[in-house]
């Protein structure tokens, strides 16, 4: 895969193009290029929706696969601020994340790598009681909490669609 970007680096008169070269042994090597030339590009969308249900962790999960999304994962401050604008308008305190405690660690139930996290003060729970072992968000504080999985509460899905364009395209 070739990404094109454009950089107008500082105190430069004009503008000079560039790729990464992802494939082969060097990869991920920046290479000067014609801004004429056509190059594919990859793009990324996330949609998220807002359900106003109150469903159980489980059954908020069964609802998001059901309509092809996952619960939301936050994999970085963009994330989080994207998802706290939406969850605002939540008829609960908390809505239900894609965070879950499994073989005694935190992960994204859509697979995710929690490269990022939002705990609240007391920081990532290590140990939490067992009925305490999925993530929600509070719109209010802003931060992740261990919580009680049977509680209802709204919830967040999300949806990435991710394309690919060739030369030609």
């Amino acid at each position: 895969m070739v990404i094109n970007l454009t950089l107008p680096p500082i105190g430069w008169t004009h503008i000079t193009c560039c790729d990464k070269n992802t494939r082969g042994k060097k990869t991920k090597m920046w290479r000067k290029r014609d801004c004429g030339q056509k190059m594919g590009f990859y793009c990324s969308h996330i949609e998220m929706v807002l359900v106003k249900e109150n469903k159980t962790w489980e059954e908020a999960m069964e609802h998001c696969r059901s309509d092809q999304r996952e619960l939301v994962s936050m994999d970085s401050e963009s994330a989080l601020d994207a998802t706290l604008g939406i969850s605002r308008a939540a008829q609960t305190t908390r809505v239900w994340t894609g965070l879950r405690y499994l073989a005694d660690t935190w992960l994204w139930v859509g697979g995710g790598m929690m490269n990022y996290q939002a705990w609240g003060t007391e920081g990532m729970p290590h140990c939490p009681a067992p009925l305490r072992r999925c993530g929600a968000l509070s719109p209010e504080e802003g931060r992740w909490e261990s919580w009680d999985c049977a509680e209802k509460l709204n919830f967040v899905c999300k949806k990435c669609c991710f394309g690919f364009t060739d030369r030609d395209g």
